[in-house]
């Protein structure tokens, strides 16, 4: 199985009033002109932290050049002032 072509698939299920989120791996094909998909792995209940590093996880393997990052690892070491003034010439590309 390629990992690139997996995604992470999500089923809501309600019980008692309470809405429950279980989470998977999946391939997504095209059978007899009709969407389908295998289920690969069953991986349950995950918190919105763990579904987006599995996200992120499949999202490497797709793109193994992508750097992945988030804004809390990022730290500003200087900041400067930018004014439109001292701009003479803007382009614009279409």
């Amino acid at each position: 199985m390629d990992l690139a072509k997996l995604h992470l698939h999500w089923r809501e299920s309600q019980y008692q009033e309470k809405t429950y989120r279980s989470y998977s791996l999946a391939h997504a094909y095209r059978e007899d002109g009709k969407n389908r998909k295998e289920i690969v792995v069953k991986l349950g209940k995950l918190t919105d932290q763990e579904a987006n590093r599995w996200r992120d996880i499949l999202q490497m393997i797709k793109n193994p050049a992508a750097f992945m990052t988030t804004a809390d690892d990022l730290v500003v070491m200087d900041r400067y002032a930018f004014s439109f003034k001292n701009v003479r010439k803007i382009r614009v590309f279409s």
